[in-house]
């Protein structure tokens, strides 16, 4: 029995390994691991949210793990910053008139200061923020075929002792600039010649609350469980399932939470150029540079900086000094001919030798004419002196 239970436990053991060591593999990438609660039961697959707000997120890639089936499907990541707005209550001076459409943040709701019969008109407007505001700009949000103001006058603090943001200028953009200012209280004079109509009239406020809201949805699938791996260091190698339409709120969605938030036991640091130091403490991570010297404190290792500025490498530069693009290198001996003191071909440290070369091949040129022109006198001589005979 004790064999058995051996014999089947091997088995087991030969079929889970390459499959855990697969998933070592593919999760190794990735810092963190998200541990998602218990869902409720799902009777068809369903789209799950998790709010990651309040997560540290160094990169925006993650996969989702489905536990029981051993599978990885591609989840997809929302990230929104949503300004938390001051409303302002306009008022209209002169005729004491409210003017809550200016900041109702709705486009298509408008209003319309008119012009005189002579078709100049001077509409004062009043803010009043519940609190200070910091901004350096007026936003204009015109209705179509309507121009801007001729003029523009910018009044800040106390209605009874305004201070000068923006003394009377002529307008030339809807996004009206003047030096930063700090107040509750605005008043704003427009000189305009036509109809002005506007949608929105907006002080930017360079201090606002902003929320941001970072959320991931994927399909789940009944009876199944899972997990959210985070944070890679490196570009994530997995083929996952893909989740459908997930940002479709017409369907069923489930808000999910996230259990834990753990280092991942699987991760391996990224050491992208293979010469043993972790991309983080690594100069040089693109380049291998085991040295790691960095001689003048850069913080970016020799290797991979261009200290010429001739779009090469120092790792790959024959003359890391001296530009030289082309990289001429006469003499083949690894360093760059504009920074080369001494070549190393005899022909160029000793300028006599090729001279003495051409002097040796016009005497061995001259000596084979030579050698061709005696051979027919030689032929004829012999001739000459061969006996005749007589009868």
């Amino acid at each position: 029995m004790f064999r058995i239970f051996c014999a089947v436990a091997l088995l087991l053991g030969l079929l889970i390994s390459p499959v855990l060591a697969a998933f070592e593999d593919e999760s190794s990438a990735y810092q963190t691991v998200l541990t998602v609660a218990p869902l409720p039961p799902l009777v068809v697959p369903t789209v799950i949210e998790l709010d990651l707000s309040r997560m540290s997120i160094s990169e925006a890639n993650f996969m989702v793990y489905e536990i029981e089936t051993g599978e990885w499907v591609t989840p997809q990541y929302r990230d929104r910053s949503d300004v938390r707005a001051t409303t302002p209550i306009i008022t209209q001076l002169g005729v004491n008139r409210q003017v809550g459409t200016l900041a109702d943040q709705r486009p298509e709701t408008t209003y319309t200061f008119t012009a005189s019969s002579d078709n100049v008109a001077t509409t004062i407007l009043r803010f009043v923020y519940p609190r200070p505001i910091t901004s350096s700009a007026l936003i204009l949000d015109l209705s179509q075929n309507v121009t801007l103001p001729e003029m523009v006058e910018i009044l800040y603090g106390d209605e009874l002792d305004p201070q000068t943001a923006l003394a009377r200028t002529r307008v030339g953009s809807a996004n009206i600039m003047f030096p930063e200012v700090i107040s509750a209280q605005w008043q704003v004079t427009f000189v305009h010649n036509q109809p002005l109509r506007l949608s929105e009239l907006t002080f930017k406020d360079v201090r606002a609350d902003v929320a941001i809201t970072r959320s991931l949805r994927f399909l789940a699938q009944p009876l199944q469980s899972y997990k959210v791996y985070a944070n890679p260091d490196r570009p994530s190698t997995i083929d996952g399932r893909e989740s459908g339409n997930v940002w479709d709120s017409s369907g069923v969605t489930v808000k999910g939470k996230i259990a834990s938030n753990l280092p991942n036991a699987y991760y391996l640091p990224s050491d992208k150029d293979g010469d043993g130091i972790e991309n983080q403490a690594d100069n040089c991570p693109d380049i291998t540079n085991l040295d790691q010297v960095d001689i003048d404190g850069s913080n970016i290792g020799d290797a991979c900086e261009d200290f010429d500025r001739d779009g090469i490498y120092n790792n790959l530069d024959n003359c890391i000094n001296l530009p030289n693009p082309n990289q001429p290198d006469e003499d083949a001996d690894g360093i760059g001919d504009a920074c080369d003191d001494e070549e190393s071909r005899l022909t160029e440290q000793y300028a006599w030798i090729p001279w003495v070369a051409l002097g040796v091949a016009v005497a061995t040129i001259g000596s084979m004419f030579f050698l061709v022109y005696r051979r027919p006198l030689a032929v004829a001589d012999s001739t000459t002196d061969l006996p005749t005979g007589g009868v």
